[in-house]
């Protein structure tokens, strides 16, 4: 099963030779349980990325599994125009408000770095807002359709000790997850204190794509490293997929020493550190030799969990197990923010417990069939 997770991670490159996706094939041909199989590379979110491979090479994978990639590919293609709609209303609610705001991870990936939109699944849409303008966007996703999923009281307690909140739209109740601190799982909100005049001023603008924003690459580079590391433990293959498509996009394009700098101010560098370090062995080199360097010598003790985060195939979808928190914990960096996290991870703010028994209370009032 390693070796297979090992192929299935170089398939997330964009350039597989035939040969290679044969060796898959064989592989699945060889697995005890192809069933099995095929809903781990569901899981993964990678189904589109396996049959736009295929197609692009002119190879049919063996079994059920063209089929399954192929009703895959068509569902991401008519999802991701849907998301492309949504997106575009919710640009006109924040032009509406007025709002500042930023598209973040998914959909900024999707424009930005992968040719085919299929290819790149998305379960919501992430934007930042400039928390002065956060209640006027408020107001103006209401207006135009969109509710809060976990409820007005919910709503309140969050602003207080959050960073974010998910509305649902009218189209499919589809989430949106609107930021205004730059971190959503409370464990990290020590650190990513940034400045938002500053993130503003520095985003970047696609001229093909005008109104839109995004990070300047050196912090979308971070919080894509941060967000799969820390807050995921780097399972699943989309956040590799995610960073090895980004760098080979724009790696040659990043100021390292700048990137660095920041990263030491966010700390931000640990998990940096394991991205490029899994990259390396799942994928091929993605920085160079002097950036690979300087960001292994980052990671100490830490290395006992590379076992564990080379895993490549998700986990079933349960409650975080004791490893899943190492992982992520092996992601912060060493000293306070880690010590802060752990604490945070323990001892739940009593902010945040409000939060938790308000959105309870919208749940439970829905379920009997209230408003």
């Amino acid at each position: 099963m390693r070796a297979l997770g090992e192929d299935l991670a170089a398939c997330c490159r964009l350039d597989p030779p035939v040969q290679r996706l044969a060796r898959i094939a064989q592989s699945f041909l060889k697995a005890a349980d192809p069933d099995a199989i095929l809903a781990a590379v569901r899981g993964a979110g990678l189904l589109p990325l396996f049959y736009e491979r295929g197609r692009a090479l002119k190879y049919v994978w063996p079994g059920d599994f063209e089929d399954a990639a192929r009703a895959a590919y068509a569902a991401s293609l008519t999802r991701a125009a849907m998301e492309d709609l949504l997106a575009g209303r919710f640009l006109a609610a924040a032009r509406e408000a007025p709002a500042r705001v930023i598209l973040l991870k998914g959909i900024a990936l999707r424009q930005r770095v992968y040719p085919d939109p299929a290819v790149r699944p998305m379960a919501d849409l992430d934007a930042w807002v400039h928390p002065a303008d956060r209640d006027h966007l408020h107001e103006a996703l209401l207006a135009a359709g969109y509710r809060l999923r976990d409820g007005a009281e919910a709503y309140r307690a969050i602003r207080r000790c959050g960073c974010d909140t998910v509305y649902l739209s009218s189209l499919e109740n589809h989430p949106l997850d609107l930021h205004w601190g730059f971190h959503h799982f409370e464990r990290y909100q020590g650190a990513w204190q940034i400045d938002p005049d500053r993130l503003w001023s520095d985003s970047v603008s696609d001229p093909s794509r005008p109104g839109v924003r995004y990070l300047p690459l050196d912090l979308e580079l971070l919080h894509l490293a941060f967000h799969a590391g820390a807050g995921h433990g780097f399972r699943g293959g989309v956040w590799r997929m995610d960073l090895w498509e980004w760098l080979a996009r724009w790696g040659g394009s990043l100021d390292w020493d700048e990137t660095w700098r920041k990263g030491e101010a966010l700390k931000a560098c640990t998990s940096l550190a394991w991205a490029v370090r899994l990259l390396a062995r799942s994928h091929g080199r993605a920085v160079p030799a002097s950036v690979a360097e300087r960001l292994d010598r980052r990671l100490g003790w830490e290395r006992l969990a590379t076992g564990a985060m080379e895993s490549f195939l998700p986990l079933p979808k349960r409650k975080p197990t004791f490893s899943q928190r190492f992982r992520e914990l092996a992601c912060v960096e060493r000293g306070a923010p880690r010590a802060e996290a752990v604490c945070r991870g323990l001892f739940t703010s009593a902010a945040l417990r409000a939060f938790h028994a308000a959105r309870r209370r919208h749940y439970l009032t829905q379920a009997a069939g209230g408003v």
